[in-house]
């Protein structure tokens, strides 16, 4: 990943996948604080620059979700919720 964004930039289409599968593997070895801190730099990218309906955007937020959820974080969660709701 850390190439990735050497090479290609943080936006770069490629290198925000690659940052999922990082967050994705935090969050099977229950390193969930880096999970979450790894989900919320990608959404807020994507939020950016795709916007916050895309498909890629939401999916980035179900698995943020997730992850806060997984944390013990519901209500932050719930709150990550409600605003893609209004």
């Amino acid at each position: 990943y850390a190439a990735r964004v050497r090479t290609l930039g943080p936006d770069h289409p490629t290198t925000l996948p690659s940052a999922s599968n990082l967050a994705i593997a935090y969050a099977r070895v229950n390193r969930l604080a880096d999970a979450i801190k790894v989900h919320q730099q990608i959404y807020a990218t994507r939020t950016r620059v795709v916007g916050p309906d895309h498909a890629d955007t939401q999916r980035t937020r179900e698995r943020l979700v997730a992850a806060l959820v997984d944390a013990g974080r519901a209500a932050e969660a719930g709150r990550l919720i409600d605003d893609a709701l209004a």
